[in-house]
């Protein structure tokens, strides 16, 4: 088995805007609706505002990622330790009886099993596949 990640973090996304400018919608079954506002601006003019209603286990993992204090998942390679930022992970996959997670330029044997792994990052976007056909 592996796990991989979703290209698409948010599904049934309707995108409007053009230029620099974009906003993007994604529908949440009853709960309503999340906007999303993205616009390009000079060099040290970043900022991002967060509102919410309530603040969620989802809304916390979204401040986490922008102040880089996010999970990280540590990861040995020959005989080093490193931390792997998930939104680096390309896929994680067991192979005899370890797993492991791959990035760009990265390897690394992760301590953790696919189903816990799985299960922490749902809502980052992986997901449970099969290598088989």
């Amino acid at each position: 088995m592996c796990l991989g990640r979703d290209k698409v973090p948010l599904s049934g996304l309707r995108i409007a805007g053009t230029g620099e400018s974009a906003t993007i919608r994604e529908r949440r079954g009853r709960s309503g609706k999340m906007k999303l506002t993205m616009e390009r601006v000079g060099p040290g003019e970043e900022e991002m505002i967060v509102r919410y209603t309530e603040m969620t286990g989802q809304i916390q993992t979204i401040i986490g990622i922008v102040q880089g204090t996010g999970e990280k998942i540590k990861a040995s390679c020959d005989e080093r330790i490193f931390l792997f930022n998930p939104e680096d992970i390309f896929y994680l996959e067991s192979v005899d009886g370890g797993t492991y997670a791959y990035s760009k330029d990265r390897v690394g044997k992760v301590s953790e099993s696919l189903e816990s792994l799985a299960m922490r990052y749902e809502r980052r976007g992986f997901f449970r596949c099969s290598k088989h056909i």
